[in-house]
């Protein structure tokens, strides 16, 4: 049975899941569709067309699924998709995609959003990333599944970030971040393999050896860029850890940070 407080403004359009929890004062826009066993504690305002899953928790003062930030914006009708068990904390703000950016803003499962975290028009999240309070995401940035971004850093727009990345508080992202890496700092300044966090994940000491390789012929060999990938592909064995990394740095359409 669903629980609505009854300040609460719910559009007859909109579509509620079972077990779902809605606090004073929110707003549920007529394009939503709420899976099961959500829960919007108070203030909360969802709109546009957003297709949220299962058992994620909204906090007070969230905005989710509002119009992009864009001035080409002309009230296209693009979308947000949510995954599962998201914690979304107070005053974050997810908006919605637009037309030139393939209409839609996507959010994995097992996300965490600290407060006044944002994340813009066509950003694609994978699962279980964490935003530190006040990151942002301005449009167009794919961040890989359990990367962690630190407090207040900003990141450009069109950057991808790549899986398992660690980024450290206040550090400005203007280029491709390669997976399994820790950078931090203004300039970014690299700190190697994000150890720490891989082993966490299961990794093996075999593939962070491997993933240590790699980076030192990438960052500390004097190469350029193409030549590393050259010496790696030359030198390293392959390995899924290995063949990431490469195709990431292949495909980057900014450059990466070194």
């Amino acid at each position: 049975m669903n629980k609505i407080h009854p300040s609460s403004i719910i559009d007859r359009d909109a579509i509620i899941g079972e077990d779902c929890e809605i606090g004073p004062f929110c707003i549920v826009g007529k394009g939503v569709k709420l899976g099961n066993g959500n829960v919007l504690r108070s203030h909360v305002v969802m709109e546009g067309i957003a297709e949220i899953g299962a058992g994620n928790i909204f906090y007070s003062g969230c905005a989710i699924g509002t119009p992009p930030q864009d001035l080409k914006y002309a009230g296209e009708p693009t979308k947000l998709m949510m995954g599962d068990n998201n914690v979304v904390r107070e005053c974050v703000s997810i908006n919605r995609g637009t037309v030139g950016g393939g209409g839609i803003t996507s959010i994995g499962s097992n996300c965490l959003f600290m407060l006044s975290s944002h994340v813009a028009h066509d950003c694609h999240l994978g699962d279980e990333v964490v935003m530190a309070n006040c990151a942002t995401l301005a449009g167009h940035v794919t961040v890989g599944s359990y990367s962690v971004i630190g407090g207040l850093t900003p990141v450009h727009q069109f950057v991808k970030i790549g899986e398992h990345a660690f980024i450290g508080g206040a550090t400005r992202v203007s280029q491709d971040i390669v997976p399994y890496i820790k950078m931090g700092g203004i300039p970014p300044t690299l700190m190697g393999a994000n150890s720490i966090g891989l082993a966490r994940r299961g990794f093996t000491e075999e593939q962070l050896k491997t993933i240590d390789k790699v980076f030192r012929i990438l960052f500390k060999s004097g190469l350029n860029t193409t030549q590393a990938l050259q010496e790696i592909e030359k030198k390293i064995e392959p390995s899924k850890e290995a063949t990431k990394i490469v195709e990431f740095i292949k495909a980057s359409k900014r450059g990466i940070q070194k």
